[in-house]
């Protein structure tokens, strides 16, 4: 069991890595790139998805491709979270 949690932890990690990149093409957003590293280092993975749709979410523009909504709508899936995070970069994407 445990190493399920952990392949799943480093899964999940992993594709929260992959998404970094939004912190930079996402400009002006109130949640730092450095926030989501320390939240990701400190295994705090749920933390460290809503910085980076909040960073998506605040930015001054929105650039997220259709396949990007899509691995942060299947993270909460892997996560087993309910919110409304997918739902609002959808709707300020446009």
């Amino acid at each position: 069991m445990a190493q399920n949690l952990k392949e799943h932890w480093a899964s999940v990690r992993s594709d929260l890595l992959d998404l970094r990149h939004l912190f930079a093409s996402n400009p002006g957003g109130n949640v730092s790139v450095d926030y989501f590293d320390k939240s990701l280092e400190a295994n705090e993975l749920e933390i460290a998805l809503h910085a980076l749709c909040d960073r998506v979410l605040t930015a001054s523009t929105t650039r997220i491709s259709d396949a990007e909504i899509e691995k942060v709508a299947l993270l909460h899936v892997q996560m087993e979270l309910a919110d409304e995070c997918v739902s609002s970069i959808r709707r300020k994407r446009g």
